[in-house]
């Protein structure tokens, strides 16, 4: 579908990539889920995506539009669920195992409903004004990574990026906490003050969870596997993951947009 051996990359990274014995777009990928999986937003709220031109667009709306929706007694207002449809044409486990470009084929399907499907015009026009706007492609493949991830566990899939996997566990765990957390939230500061708190902890959980003395084997490894996660993150960098998102969101802007200018990766402003 998009094809990510074709994006170009650092020696360092090349390097990297050789003394772990991995394909760069391996390497890559592997590094992205992983800090993908540290910026997931508590609530669907905290990806609302503000444009000039559009005006506000929900995390709910792009939730539906990516997931898919009931229709309404009366059969109208449904969405395709697209994630439904993946699961009945792969096993689940190959998705898994391919996680991420089964993501961009997740945001595939929901873009193409969106132009090929009973979408009216004015919905079109929304989409196309913002799929010029690389935060907002960016926020699709959080929401993407997001949704994926919780419906494989919902299927008792044990995600393949340990990071991601007790993440989402994790904000599952704490629903009650993050509604107490959020509650009070009245202003843009407000937001950001909460969503700094939430980091904070996620990040102690991280910390506690792998210097805890853990006895259960596959905990251990569940251990292990999210510090070589993180360990190559940071050999990585989070500047050369965003870079690589960067052209990725600049592959779908090509494949569902005609003429559109030049957008340079570090034009994403936002984790």
């Amino acid at each position: 579908m998009y094809e990510l051996d074709e994006i170009k990359v650092g020696n360092r990274i090349k390097m990297i990539a050789e003394i772990n014995g991995m394909s760069v777009t391996e390497v890559m990928v592997k590094a992205t889920v992983t800090m993908m999986a540290t910026v997931v937003k508590p609530r669907l709220k905290d990806y609302d995506v503000y444009l000039m031109e559009t005006g506000r667009i929900k995390g709910v709306t792009l939730r539906n539009k990516i997931a898919g929706r009931k229709p309404w007694k009366d059969g109208t207002h449904g969405i395709t669920d697209h994630i439904n449809n993946m699961f009945e044409e792969y096993e689940l486990e190959v998705i898994n195992e391919d996680f991420f470009n089964h993501t961009l084929e997740l945001i595939d399907r929901a873009l193409k409903s969106i132009y090929d499907g009973n979408h009216g015009l004015k919905v079109k026009e929304i989409y196309e004004v913002a799929l010029s706007h690389p935060n907002f492609l960016y926020s699709m493949l959080q929401i993407g990574v997001r949704l994926l991830g919780q419906r494989l566990q919902d299927k008792n899939i044990e995600l393949k990026n340990k990071t991601l996997d007790h993440i989402l566990q994790e904000i599952k765990k704490k629903r009650n906490r993050i509604e107490e957390l959020f509650k009070s939230v009245r202003t843009a500061e407000d937001l950001k003050q909460a969503l700094i708190v939430y980091y904070d902890e996620i990040n102690v959980y991280f910390d506690e969870f792998l210097d805890r003395d853990v006895t259960e084997g596959t905990k251990w490894k569940s251990a292990l596997e999210i510090a070589g996660e993180k360990a190559m993150l940071d050999q990585v960098g989070e500047d050369n993951v965003l870079y690589f998102i960067g052209q990725i969101i600049f592959k779908i802007q090509e494949r569902f947009m005609i003429n559109i200018p030049l957008i340079r990766p570090e034009a994403i402003t936002m984790k």
